[in-house]
């Protein structure tokens, strides 16, 4: 019966962290409007602000992805070298 009850809960907590981290790191980019930088070497490059959260999720989703694998990874090898109850 507790694993039932910590499965449910294991759901729910992953649940609602998933659904709105997303939202999270698209709030904390501000900028809305096209602007002009001038880089190290004197080039003015202009940034859009879309494909600066496009290129966020991106990163972010590698990240996850990089976790996932090193998760299976990780489990894998430690049920390999683990000792038997």
């Amino acid at each position: 019966m507790d694993r039932y009850l910590c499965d449910i809960f294991l759901g729910i907590g992953t649940g609602g962290f998933k659904s709105n981290i997303s939202p999270l790191i698209a709030e904390q980019y501000k900028r809305s409007k096209l602007f002009v930088i001038t880089t190290k070497r004197g080039e003015r490059v202009i940034v859009d602000p879309a494909l600066t959260t496009a290129k966020i999720y991106m990163y972010f989703y590698l990240f996850i992805n990089i976790g996932a694998l090193v998760g299976q990874v990780a489990m894998t090898y430690a049920e390999k070298v683990s000792v038997p109850i």
